[in-house]
């Protein structure tokens, strides 16, 4: 995944399951002294350098701030297959930041970027057709998406599907299929995913009960919690303390 961080931009959940918090989309601020030899790589055709530049005008951290030159430059980034670069270019269509408001341009461009494997944009693509938000509502390719963000490394659709196979919400109990999940979600470092799995081994739900496995899988999402606590989310730390041994 790319270094240039991706928006915070909240979509509606799917009717299948409640969307769990912690998937964050917030900028990241770039590496220090980097903002002339990024720009030259930009417009010498580097992609990724493209995605960058955009960041850095979009933030204001080393370049000055200006949002219609962070889309060009993220319209540069995704022309030229950069997957963090359509991400974004698809959320300033969507807050009409930069560009003007446009839902279908936004849904289109979480496309290509799902299309070239960047977990963040199938996830965003597969809200967006849940709501209908520009177009057509598709509740079945919605979860498709899921899954296939799932795959790629995206810890909250993870959870959101074994939520959906451990309660059958729409669909019949699975709770095998939950485990995957929760397995993927943990190994994708979610806290929740791996508190979740624990349960199951310690209840034997989708598999046989193991009270080693649900204390390794428990002391995991408590370290994971703390890290999150750390970084300054405030109810990962009461997770972690509650957890903790």
């Amino acid at each position: 995944m790319s270094n240039t961080r991706h928006h915070a931009f909240a979509l509606v959940s799917l009717a299948l399951a409640p969307w769990l918090a912690g998937c964050s989309f917030g900028l990241h601020s770039p590496t220090e002294g980097v903002g002339g030899s990024v720009e030259e790589a930009c417009e010498s055709g580097v992609a990724s350098a493209c995605t960058h530049v955009g960041v850095m005008r979009e933030s204001g951290v080393e370049l000055s701030k200006n949002p219609e030159a962070a889309a060009k430059a993220y319209s540069k980034a995704c022309e030229g297959r950069d997957g963090p670069g359509c991400f974004n270019l698809a959320v300033m269509f969507a807050k009409g930041a930069g560009v003007p408001e446009n839902e279908p341009a936004a849904a289109r461009l979480y496309e290509k970027g799902c299309g070239l494997g960047y977990a963040p944009a199938c996830h965003n693509l597969g809200r967006v057709l849940a709501a209908g938000r520009g177009v057509p509502v598709d509740k079945a390719r919605a979860l498709s998406l899921a899954e296939r963000s799932c795959d790629l490394g995206e810890a909250s659709d993870c959870n959101a599907l074994a939520m959906v196979n451990d309660k059958g919400d729409g669909v019949f109990p699975d709770p095998v299929k939950a485990r995957d999940f929760y397995q993927k979600a943990c190994d994708a470092g979610s806290g929740f995913g791996c508190q979740s799995l624990s349960g199951m081994y310690a209840q034997g739900r989708g598999v046989q009960a193991d009270t080693l496995q649900a204390m390794v899988f428990k002391k995991r999402a408590a370290a994971l919690y703390q890290e999150a606590c750390d970084r300054g989310n405030t109810a990962a730390c009461g997770e972690a303390k509650r957890l903790a041994p």
